[in-house]
């Protein structure tokens, strides 16, 4: 793996190194959780080999699982949380054996303060996800700061840009 998916993505080779030296290799089992919608969050994953499902409803009862989205390796699962603290949004469960990279939230937390690079990165891959939305219109002058990436690389403004997503992530469901 040369580069992270995602918020972590598009980074240069020692932003990369500083975030991989921080991560933790996970395995996971066919049909194990990796978490479930409303808990707390623990971090964020990369599936390095293997299949994840995200779903909503019943996880446990396979009919009445509403399949969100299929986590393939290469892919970033669970991100926003480790920058808004929020519950999660849906279970993921792993289709096959697993193997995953975690990175948790003190540790993200403690590179974007110790890494202003790092930081910018992330806040340009959040707004790309904005930008990338085809019937997203944002007209207003504070709202041109994301189509320029002109934010100050902070928590806060992470957080923001979180909470435009996920307002964007419902209203496209």
């Amino acid at each position: 793996m040369d580069n992270f998916p995602g918020i972590l993505g598009n980074l240069a080779p020692h932003e990369f190194s500083v975030i991989r030296h921080a991560m933790i290799e996970t395995e996971l089992g066919e049909g194990a959780v990796l978490f479930k919608q409303r808990d707390e969050p623990s971090g964020m994953f990369i599936l390095k080999t293997g299949q994840l499902q995200v779903v909503t409803g019943k996880f446990a009862i396979a009919s009445e699982r509403n399949v969100v989205a299929e986590i393939f390796p290469d892919q970033s699962v669970g991100e926003f949380s480790v920058i808004d603290g929020l519950p999660r949004s849906a279970t993921v469960i792993a289709t096959q054996e697993s193997t995953l990279l975690s990175l948790t939230a003190g540790a993200f937390k403690e590179i974007i303060t110790n890494n202003e690079s790092v930081a910018r990165g992330v806040i340009s891959n959040l707004c790309d996800l904005i930008i990338n939305r085809s019937a997203l219109e944002i007209n207003s002058d504070k709202a041109q700061l994301i189509y320029a990436k002109n934010l100050k690389p902070s928590l806060q403004n992470m957080k923001t840009l979180c909470a435009i997503i996920r307002e964007m992530n419902k209203q496209s469901t």
